[in-house]
């Protein structure tokens, strides 16, 4: 019985340690560099928003849906970041981003959109 456990254990170690198969689309990773060196991050508030995978990486604002295997970005949430900047056209290149979400003190104003498109 320890060693059916063990096993088990051992089974359920491995699937989580497991590399994911998906990957970012890189048309988004692209978009959403240009989004960062647009917007006028001062305080270096998306300084993760680095590397080739804004999903598996985990970047700031950033909320990922796997679709047929790859990563897509669906939602967008910065809030409070000061930006000083103005919003990249290459935002239109997140073609599955449902939710965009952006607050800043400067402009009192919540931009909340449902679909850019």
């Amino acid at each position: 019985m320890f060693q059916t456990e063990a096993t088990l254990v051992l089974l359920v170690f491995m699937i989580f340690l497991h590399p994911s198969e998906c990957v970012s689309d890189p048309v988004e990773v692209r978009a959403l560099q240009a989004v960062r060196n647009r917007i006028g991050d001062v305080f270096d508030r998306l300084s993760n928003w680095e590397g080739e995978d804004p999903c598996g990486d985990v970047w700031t604002g950033v909320i990922c849906t796997t679709i047929n295997g790859t990563d897509h970005v669906t939602e967008l949430t910065l809030l409070n970041m000061n930006f000083t900047g103005s919003l990249a056209p290459d935002l239109g290149n997140l073609t599955q981003l449902v939710i965009m979400i952006m607050f800043t003190r400067r402009s009192q104003q919540l931009l909340s959109v449902s679909r850019l498109w």
